[in-house]
């Protein structure tokens, strides 16, 4: 596994608010709390939908015709 190191941040970034970072810790640490299996479980689901969602609404594509 490969060590964590810090982010690189170009020269000129300002950030978009004061707490940008902290937002980004909190977010980080609510998704690290979820067990893996849920993760890959709500990931695959959300394929499917995408993919059944995607299939229903195009026809045929031109490129068969």
């Amino acid at each position: 596994m490969q060590g964590i190191t810090a982010m690189k941040v170009p020269d000129k970034y300002e950030p978009k608010n004061t707490d940008e970072f902290g937002t980004f810790d909190r977010a980080m640490t609510k998704l690290l709390a979820v067990p893996a299996d849920e993760l890959q479980r709500k990931i695959k689901k959300h394929k499917k939908r995408k993919k059944k969602s995607k299939t229903s609404e195009s026809g045929p594509s031109r490129d068969s015709a």
